[in-house]
């Protein structure tokens, strides 16, 4: 227990210094009327709830000390049983404390003994928190607390993900707009509700059951709950820190992306064809060196247009003076495909063939019959083609099928490619679930097992290099 001091500074009641619980006994409690160990008991009553504990633990204080819990809601019940020691010279003492449970208030103190003092003076310790037994030898302490009102808490709810959608809560009369606060013990059922466009993702916090889009929540404390929507036509961005991981933050507009200095790898999915702005910070001490799989857009940004997942590498390097070049390391593994370039300008029209001889005329004719007319020309020569425009990069590989089995929480997909164009570069695969990388590796080309192992109940996407949009796995 702490002493009297230390716990003055406690927020649930009023506290005294040491020195006034010695004066008031001195001035109230009279010689010693026991010799050996005797007994005290404390019992809680009334129809709020509260807790009664020993202040301090001089000499001659209760052992065990008293600790009488509230039962929130009321009515409060309990029974704390101890002994006051005798302390030399004097007589067993014990100060007590009452401290009231939200929605409850002490009303005062019954005493059934010797004497039972004030801590303000002689005067029968009333509804003052603090209350002084001594010179007893079998004393009987009880505390009441009154209710005061219903308690209520506060319930938080958040939404989170690359879709949108709205969220309801239904305590029993169908769903409605959730409320600030709920009373204690309400059990609320927070219900999800995607946009066309997006579907659930998952419900993350303070949930007690989770049945689809439905959230359980009992009131008891204050409580959060996060709805999580994923965008039906979504596209994946992976930033990676190169050089110092820890020499600055790279962020998106729009929101997805905020990775740290504590941050090496961060993943976040956009809406498919949308153009998203990547911007890097350096840290103190530390300086930004380029990007690697985006557009430069200004100074610290770049830009993407997301038509596919895709892999942007931010690189930090420390400040200072630069050292002697190292050996040439050995060559990174290819790169995503880059952006198709655009098409080049249209060729000039050529020039105006010259117009063919005019034709013999025909015989005349008859008497009243015009002549057949002449035949046309031969057309002038065709002007010579226009420059042809650079050639756009390379595009990814052949298309590949992605199909997948799911047996209990056991996963395997199978990665099929054109045998044409198959070869010996790695195909990175990435599994995604509420948004976030949940697992990602490089195979081989061509037909290929996943063993994605054991998968825990959810909904994922698994983007394969080459695929256009994913395959999607529900594991039940």
């Amino acid at each position: 227990m702490d002493s009297i001091l230390e716990r003055s500074q406690r927020p649930k009641g009023r506290r005294w210094p040491l020195f006034i619980v010695i004066a008031a006994l001195a001035f109230c409690v009279g010689p010693a009327s026991a010799s050996a160990a005797e007994n005290l008991h404390v019992d809680i009553e009334g129809t709020g709830a509260g807790e009664v504990i020993t202040t301090g633990e001089e000499e001659g204080w209760p052992e065990p000390p008293i600790n009488c819990d509230y039962v929130s809601p009321g009515p409060a019940t309990g029974v704390c049983d101890s002994e006051a020691v005798e302390p030399e010279p004097g007589s067993p003492i014990a100060a007590l404390e009452a401290i009231a449970a939200p929605g409850s208030k002490f009303a005062g103190w019954t005493c059934e003994g010797v004497k039972c003092t004030s801590i303000l003076g002689p005067s029968f310790c009333g509804a003052n928190p603090v209350c002084i037994a001594g010179g007893f030898v079998e004393i009987v302490i009880k505390a009441e607390f009154e209710a005061t009102g219903p308690v209520e808490y506060p319930l938080n709810i958040d939404t989170g993900g690359s879709g949108s959608g709205t969220v309801a809560c239904d305590t029993g009369s169908g769903p409605e707009a959730c409320a600030a606060k709920y009373p204690e013990g309400k059990v609320v059922t927070v219900i999800a509700t995607p946009d066309s466009e997006s579907e659930f993702g998952g419900w993350t916090g303070d949930c007690d059951a989770v049945v689809g889009d439905e959230c359980e929540v009992t009131m008891d404390a204050e409580k959060t709950v996060e709805a999580t929507f994923i965008l039906e036509k979504a596209v994946s961005l992976m930033l990676i820190k190169g050089g110092h991981a820890e020499g600055g933050t790279v962020t998106s507009s729009p929101a997805g992306i905020n990775c740290g200095p504590a941050c090496g790898v961060e993943s976040a999915e956009f809406a498919e064809g949308e153009t998203v702005t990547l911007t890097a910070t350096p840290a103190t001490g530390y300086v930004f060196a380029g990007w690697l799989g985006c557009k430069y857009a200004a100074p610290g940004k770049c830009e993407i247009t997301l038509n596919a997942a895709s892999e942007v590498t931010a690189v930090f390097v420390k400040d200072g003076v630069q050292g002697p070049q190292g050996e040439k390391g050995a060559p990174g593994e290819k790169g995503a495909p880059g952006e198709k370039g655009a098409p080049g300008e249209k060729g000039a029209p050529g020039e105006k063939g010259a117009p063919g001889p005019q034709g013999a005329p025909g015989e005349d004719g008859a008497a009243g019959q015009n002549g057949t007319d002449g035949q046309n020309g031969s057309a002038g020569a065709q002007g010579p083609a226009g420059a042809v425009g650079p050639q756009g990069p390379i595009g990814p590989t052949g298309k590949v099928k992605v199909t997948c089995k799911v047996k209990g929480s056991k996963v395997t997909c199978k990665v099929s490619q054109p045998k044409a164009s198959a070869s010996s570069f790695k195909v990175r695969w990435r599994l995604m679930h509420a948004g976030r990388t949940y697992r990602h590796g490089s195979t081989r080309q061509g037909h290929v097992q996943l063993r994605l192992g054991d998968l825990r109940p959810g909904r994922y996407v698994l983007h394969v290099q080459g695929q256009r949009g994913g395959a999607r796995i529900v594991v039940r």
